[in-house]
């Protein structure tokens, strides 16, 4: 958690981890696959969070606090990115 004491706002950094294969991406050209390699689903990533893609965490269970990621299109929302 980071507390900004001045403006007294408080960011909660949320990792979100897609399992491999979950974000299919059609008519890539093989040539740019393979120079993508291992990237590409990173690639497509900041290439949909671009376009507005951005998540909000919202709960799922009140009797066990567990928490769940709600992704959605806004694209007139700017984005927080943190890290790469």
């Amino acid at each position: 958690m980071h507390f900004d004491y001045a403006t007294k706002a408080i960011t909660i950094l949320v990792y979100t981890e897609f399992e491999k294969g979950r974000i299919v991406t059609a008519n890539v050209y093989e040539e740019l696959a393979k120079t993508l390699g291992d990237q590409t689903q990173y690639t497509v990533m900041r290439e949909l969070i671009g376009r507005g893609l951005r998540a909000q965490l919202e709960m799922q269970s009140i009797v066990t606090g567990q928490l769940s990621n709600r992704s959605r299109f806004h694209p007139g929302k700017a984005a927080g990115l943190q890290g790469n």
